[in-house]
Order: C-alpha cells, then structure tokens, then sequence
C-alpha cells in the first residue's frame, strides 16, 4: 500500500502509526513515523487541517524525542519544523508591516 490511497482519499500510514501506538506508546519509532505521515498529510490539506497536523506533528515528534534523544533524524525534523514555523511568522510580520 502506498502512503496516500488517492482512491479512498485516506492515509493509510495513518491508520497503522495509530495502530502502532496503541500497541505499545512508548515506541519512539512509531511515534516518528505517525508524525511524519501526519506531516506528509498536509501536502492534500486545508489550511486549518495543516495547522492542526503541524501541532500533531509536533507532539509526536516530542513524545518519540522523550523516548529515544539520540535519534538525529527527530533532532532534524523538530528542526525543520520549527525552521517552517518561523519562516511562516516572519511573512505573516513583513505583510503587517506593509499594510500600516
């Protein structure tokens, strides 16, 4: 099975990363790649359904840091995150800037 079934209009990564934790919650790797299909999502989305899977994303990612810090690829995919996030602020602020 492929990431996103286009037929079904469903992720099923998804469904196996919640199956995945509910077996075991404390599985850092289930957590990294839940949020990485939850990431990967946001690519077919809306705005509010991006910005809700930008905060899950990020608490996965937290909850498989907690578990296993010496991970890099985690390390790299917070970063990259919190790089997008910022980016994403300094826009919002140069277009307010702009307007006044």
């Amino acid at each position: 099975k492929f990431l996103y079934d286009y037929s079904f209009e469903k992720f099923s990564g998804i469904e196996y990363g919640e199956k995945a934790l509910q077996a075991n919650d404390n599985n850092a790797n289930a957590h990294k790649w839940y949020a990485i299909c939850v990431g990967a999502r946001g690519q077919f989305s809306g705005t509010k359904e991006k910005i809700q899977d930008g905060v899950k994303f990020k608490e996965h990612i937290q909850k498989a840091l907690s578990i296993d810090s010496s991970d890099p690829t985690l390390h790299n995919l917070l970063a990259r995150f919190e790089f997008e996030v910022r980016m994403i602020i300094t826009k919002f602020e140069k277009l307010s800037r702009s307007k006044n």
